[in-house]
């Protein structure tokens, strides 16, 4: 009886530590720049009221990547960077089910940019 072919896994996937250590590492500066300039300027604001376009006005002011990192570090309460507001948009004249609507996640910017940086 012919032997079945083999196929080597070990090596082939990070190991948990190395998933870990990427997922706790800290933002550098230019992962957030990019982040942050890869938004569309005034799509969606947030529960904070600003668009990305204000944080991209103001970068050179500074203070956006120092929130992020601080998130990282946990020097920041991240409720408030967190908070989202979830909008139902019709889909028809008069929803009765949630799948008639479309849902649209608003979340702050800087949530945003956190997203794109974990696992860099």
């Amino acid at each position: 009886m012919a032997r079945p072919p083999s196929f080597p896994i070990r090596g082939a996937f990070p190991s948990a530590d190395a998933v870990m250590s990427s997922l706790s590492s800290p933002v550098v500066h230019d992962d957030a720049q990019s982040a942050l300039f890869d938004m569309g300027t005034h799509k969606a604001a947030g529960p904070d009221g600003f668009h990305a376009h204000f944080f991209q006005a103001q970068w050179k002011v500074g203070g956006t990547v120092e929130i992020v990192q601080n998130v990282f570090r946990g020097k920041k309460d991240i409720s408030r960077v967190n908070e989202t507001f979830l909008n139902l948009i019709p889909k028809v004249q008069r929803p009765v089910y949630v799948a008639q609507s479309r849902q649209i996640g608003l979340c702050n910017v800087t949530c945003k940019i956190d997203n794109q940086n974990i696992g860099k």
